[in-house]
């Protein structure tokens, strides 16, 4: 049964088809979300982005960030390591967090019968935690759409396919992944748990989130305490399920986007920092996690 939230645990410590239609199916729905690109400082391929300049500024001074913030950064892990099911399906979508000298990359991508989706999100750490600078969606190798946030002059432009379009920027908004790396590296120490998300197609504006329930799970026959944050835009809903015990990593992460098949990716693997915390499960490789008591 679910317990009550405690919000200061996480504070930082259709029609039957046939198994292969299915794979596939999922492998090409998958909405305009999921990450996968650069290092930090490194420059993108050409054809995997036509706006490179706001992704090559200077490095943050940790002098400018509050003690708040310099404490959870220095904290959190450098290097991450997540491997995720689709479903349950066994369709290994990777990802990865790099984060130095004030810059973060996060990437998650998959690949199935020679067709791939990867997805990018790289940016600075500043005082307001993550500052996306730079979010990419591509489909076998080719650039489908991105977001370039100019946090100078509070501009974001959106690139999709021939069409452009600029909206306004404000202090903490996120792209649809740097969002749960966000929580996880602030928790309750957020001020913000309303600001937009973003994808290289929209802005969903004003998402209003909150902490719902705590579970306990059994990932790989081990129990992990979870905590569901849950953010909603009219018919939308993006839930993140943030593992306390691993900084507030996300071990789940739901992302229905309407019109779009719902992303719903579950841990199987995580490396943090070069240990493995999590290992794949020995057996039935497709089952999903179980809540304690349910």
């Amino acid at each position: 049964m679910a317990r009550t939230a405690n919000p200061y645990l996480f504070a930082n410590t259709m029609k039957p088809m046939n198994f292969r239609s299915l794979l596939i199916a999922c492998l090409c729905a998958f909405p305009a979300m999921m990450v996968g690109a650069a290092t930090p400082g490194a420059s993108a391929p050409a054809e995997a982005s036509s706006i490179v300049a706001v992704s090559q500024q200077a490095a943050v001074n940790p002098a400018q960030l509050d003690a708040a913030t310099a404490k959870a950064i220095k904290a959190f892990p450098q290097n991450v390591g997540i491997t995720y099911v689709y479903r349950g399906l066994p369709i290994p979508a990777r990802l990865k967090w790099e984060s130095g000298n004030g810059r973060y990359s996060l990437t998650i991508g998959a690949a199935l019968f020679g067709r791939t989706r990867a997805f990018s999100s790289e940016g600075r750490i500043g005082k307001n935690g993550l500052e996306p600078e730079h979010f990419t969606d591509t489909r076998d190798g080719k650039l489908e759409n991105e977001a370039v946030f100019d946090w100078s002059s509070h501009q974001l432009t959106l690139h999709d396919g021939d069409k452009t379009s600029v909206n306004e920027l404000h202090a903490g908004d996120q792209d649809l992944f740097s969002a749960a790396f966000q929580f996880a590296l602030q928790g309750v120490h957020s001020r913000n748990f309303t600001f937009s998300m973003i994808s290289g197609r929209k802005v969903y504006k004003n998402v209003a989130f909150a902490v719902i329930e705590e579970k306990t799970w059994r990932l790989s026959g081990q129990p992990v305490d979870v905590v569901l944050l849950r953010g909603t835009f009219e018919d939308r809903v993006f839930d993140f399920w943030l593992a306390p015990q691993w900084s507030n990593l996300p071990v789940r992460m739901v992302l229905n986007m309407g019109k779009d098949a719902p992303l719903d990716l579950w841990a199987t693997q995580i490396d943090i920092d070069g240990t493995a915390v999590l290992q794949p499960p020995t057996a039935d490789p497709g089952s999903r996690p179980k809540s304690s008591g349910n």
